[in-house]
């Protein structure tokens, strides 16, 4: 039998709809493809108009260059297309190719990372999104959800409250105190019902085993662990069969669940009423109507339930702890040195949230730091205090120990009523709580954040946590125990929260480095080509003329540059224990400063003075009566291939057996090829290569085209 639940279901309604993920440094680099695609514009433009210019001066006279008289369509046409066609390469059509390449590898390391094994649950790190690895080093705010996430999802009953009597505060342990174990053995009639409420009112299903033993499955962890805690106590579960508060609410029951919070428990009140028979039957006929109703459905469920919960005794509060894992108050601690904002956004109470925070390094004491809340009990108040810790907040004199904290309420009104205030706030504060969110809002905060340029990393492990993952810049799933839901939405899934360190600091920042120099690399070594047929055409007489064959400009991208730049991937310009042990290096990718303008500005000065280098060099070496113009081609390629070659060693920190041999045993190859392509009669640059390689001339050019590129590097 198969069964077809649709999509209203709790994971489903909690997921939406997954959108494409473009990183920064792949926005930067089509904003640079642009601005180089307009200058190319330009320049095909300007330099059809001086080659116009140069054929009506000069060209005309010139009989044996035979321009074609009275076309006018040559003029507008055919000369600016020729220039076209020699800047066409000023865009690398395989940066794309290059990048997916390398990002590919990005991903192999992530999944092959030891360091990053979970041995408890067997899980490696896995990346789903080979795409966005370099906006790990460019993350500004981690949204991360605290149970299962922070903490381990084992839910352990540790204490209660039940007619005035606090079990478990001496011990730590309540089903070890002396006290509740009597009162169980002696049938005191409220530990009894407390007892009968923990084992029978919840969704927990009972297994009963071949060999009589019966094991419990859940849909709520805190659900298994009181029903655990009740077989402990005698009050074993083995079946279910089935198809207001009275009086005031008393202080010391607040006080109790108030303590239980400080402390970092999850707490739960338990009561009960009396029903007669008939009065059930009536209710259950109104909850099945309910039920079944098409419209409106959820609000008439609400009203059969509350009616049903009016006249309620309190029996008692249970405490449930939920331990943080290992390792993350030293991982929060690290990334908040790293000048990353780290929010928690949690469905738990205020209170416990804030005791967790504490704990886990998010937030600092009373005495050292300042807690904003805002909260009120109607919606002015709510927007005042917003207002007021948006002044607080701008007249600090340092905000790293500042943070706020507000429920999901709250963020519901702020949301309708004052947006702009709260996103200011957002954007000043390093540290947030916010309690009592749902899945939807979860989203909405970080829609927010990316919303004004932030650059977001969402982290959970649950069904609830998968729509905040999806709208987040970076997805991070954790495997947990509440399933593989948040991490199969994910673009990466980790084992605990402690590995997010090494993700974001090892292999985010390793990615961005790489990325930036690839990227700008490859505009680099196309320009650099396209700067010298540009130079050469002002000896040509603006023509058009290529200065390199067609053999040359094909090979030049496919095989004699695109190896060398690939070593890029295995370099690393600092230790990766230096990285863990200094994580405020780190800034200096977040802020994006190997990839803008300004850098990308420095490598187009690069390609020029390099081709003004390679030309002249060239020209004033070759450009006589003795050489022709294969040989005169041939040494500015090969000025190219050595300039590049050397300028990927320079930019390399630290050398691989891999690096070493992609390479020198590309400068090898390129010699290799044009050296059996010269020893083909039919071809123009016969005996080319074998006549240039004897020539102590040709090895003098290549040195000082070497010198000055140390010299300009140097300086």
């Amino acid at each position: 039998m198969s069964f077809v639940s649709g999509n209203e279901t709790k994971s489903g309604m909690s997921r939406g709809t997954a959108e494409p993920k473009l990183t920064a440094a792949d926005s930067m680099i089509d904003k640079l493809t642009v601005a180089i695609f307009i200058f190319q514009i330009a320049v095909v433009l300007l330099l059809g108009l001086a080659g116009n210019i140069w054929k009506d001066s000069h060209g005309c006279k010139l009989w044996y260059l035979m321009y074609p008289a009275e076309r006018p369509w040559y003029d507008f046409l055919v000369i600016p297309l020729r220039f076209e066609l020699l800047c066409s390469i000023m865009i690398p059509i395989s940066i794309k190719v290059t990048l997916d390449l390398a990002k590919g590898v990005y991903a192999k390391f992530i999944d092959c990372d030891d360091q990053m094994f979970d041995p408890e649950t067997n899980t490696p790190a896995h990346s789903a999104n080979t795409a966005i690895s370099e906006d790990l080093g460019q993350v500004e705010y981690i949204l991360s959800d605290k149970t299962g996430t922070l903490t381990e999802n084992r839910m352990i009953f540790r204490r209660c409250y039940i007619s005035g009597v606090l079990y478990g505060d001496k011990t730590g342990d309540a089903l070890k105190d002396a006290r509740l174990l009597n009162a169980v053995s002696s049938k005191d009639p409220d530990v009894v019902k407390f007892l009968m409420v923990m084992a029978l009112c919840n969704t927990v299903v009972p297994i009963k085993s071949n060999d009589g033993t019966i094991s419990y499955k859940a849909q709520s962890q805190d659900e298994e662990a009181l029903v655990n805690a009740a077989s402990n106590l005698n009050m074993l579960l083995t079946s279910k069969d089935s198809s207001g508060i009275a009086g005031e609410q008393t202080k010391t029951y607040l006080e109790a669940v108030e303590m239980y919070s400080h402390l970092g428990l999850r707490t739960l009140c338990l009561g009960c009423r009396d029903l007669e028979e008939d009065e059930y039957k009536e209710w259950s006929k109104k909850f099945q109507d309910a039920s079944c109703s098409l419209d409106n459905r959820e609000h008439k469920i609400a009203e059969v339930c509350n009616s049903l919960e009016q006249g309620i005794h309190i029996l008692g509060i249970t405490a449930i702890e939920d331990r943080l894992q290992d390792g993350v108050p030293e991982t929060i601690k690290l990334l908040r040195k790293a000048g990353i904002n780290v929010w928690m956004l949690t469905g738990d109470k205020q209170t416990t949230a804030i005791q967790i925070g504490l704990l886990c390094n998010l937030i600092t004491p009373e005495s050292k730091g300042q807690l904003l809340s805002i909260n009120g009990k109607t919606e002015d108040d709510i927007l005042q205090s917003l207002e007021r810790a948006l002044t607080i907040m701008k007249t600090a004199l340092e905000r790293k120990d500042l943070a706020f904290v507000l429920d999901g309420w709250a963020l519901e009104i702020i949301l309708k009523r004052s947006l702009e205030s709260f996103t200011k706030l957002a954007m000043m504060s390093r540290t947030a709580i916010c309690c009592r969110m749902t899945p939807l809002q979860k989203a909405q905060l970080v829609g927010i954040l990316k919303s004004s340029g932030s650059l977001t990393l969402a982290i959970g492990d649950g069904g609830n946590d998968v729509r905040m993952i999806q709208e987040a810049n970076v997805g991070v799933g954790i495997s947990g125990r509440e399933g593989l839901q948040a991490a199969r939405a994910a673009d990466y899934s980790i084992g605990k929260f402690k590995f997010l360190r090494r993700l974001i600091l090892v292999h985010g920042r390793y990615s961005y480095n790489r990325t930036a120099f690839i990227s700008q690399y490859s505009f680099y070594k196309s320009l650099l080509i396209c700067f010298i047929q540009i130079l050469f055409s002002f000896s040509s007489g603006l023509s058009g003329t290529s200065i390199f064959n067609s053999i040359s400009l094909m090979a030049y991208n496919v095989f004699y540059t695109s190896l060398p730049v690939m070593t890029i991937i295995f370099d690393k310009d600092i230790s990766e224990a230096t990285v863990l042990r200094y994580p405020q290096i780190l800034l200096y990718s977040q802020a994006g400063r190997l990839l803008n303008r300004s850098t990308f500005a420095e490598w187009f000065g690069r390609s020029l003075y390099h081709a003004f280098v390679v030309f002249l060099i060239t020209i004033n070496a070759y450009a006589d009566e003795k050489s022709d113009m294969e040989e005169l081609s041939m040494v500015a390629l090969s000025g190219c291939i050595w300039l590049q070659a050397f300028v990927v060693t320079l930019d390399t920190n630290s050398f691989t057996c891999p690096q070493i041999t992609l390479i020198w045993g590309n400068f090898v190859a390129f010699y290799m090829i044009n050296l059996i392509l010269s020893a083909v009669p039919t071809l123009q640059m016969h005996t080319v290569m074998w006549h240039l390689c004897n020539q102590p001339s040709y090895w003098i050019t290549m040195a000082v085209s070497l010198l000055l590129l140390v010299v300009y590097t140097l300086l």
